[in-house]
């Protein structure tokens, strides 16, 4: 639930940079995943590698305000509860991922989850998943080699991407 709730947070605070970049031609998406977060760019190549950035330095900067974290776990709540109504078609693959693994959790227990999670939480949760961070990228398209950028991490070590 703190992945999900980071990964929405990010979202929101980039939102009026993303509105910017979709208009040019580039996309994103950030969402948790069983064994950590998944990131998605796509779109035009020659910006690929400054919307990365700006996601990653948002991603390690994010600065929460209760204001936003409300609004965003009030959002979250409200799909939890619609997901019930959803027609049996659409939820039948949800069951079957989480009879399949090991790292799922139903509504039920989301929505419990969700209402114990605190902006503290949350404060506290993303230093930890930030410290842990490991790219991996599977480019697809015409990204060359020199278009890359070096930064540094949560510690200040250097991030490379190529």
């Amino acid at each position: 639930m703190r992945a999900r709730l980071y990964c929405r947070l990010v979202k929101d605070a980039l939102n009026e940079y993303a509105y910017d970049a979709e208009i040019a031609g580039l996309d994103y998406n950030l969402w948790p995943h069983s064994l950590g977060l998944d990131l998605e760019i796509s779109g035009y190549n020659d910006k690929m590698p400054l919307l990365l950035e700006k996601l990653l330095l948002k991603m390690r900067d994010l600065e929460v305000t209760p204001d936003r974290f409300k609004v965003i776990k009030d959002k979250i709540a409200k799909e939890l509860r619609n997901w019930d109504f959803a027609l049996p078609y659409n939820q039948v693959g949800e069951f079957a991922r989480y009879l399949l693994s090991p790292h799922m959790w139903l509504n039920d227990d989301i929505r419990d989850e969700l209402g114990n999670t605190t902006l503290e939480d949350v404060k506290a949760f993303f230093p930890q998943i930030v410290q842990q961070f490991h790219l991996e990228a599977l480019v697809h398209g015409n990204l060359y080699k020199e278009v890359c950028f070096v930064h540094t991490n949560y510690h200040g070590e250097p991030l490379t991407l190529r």
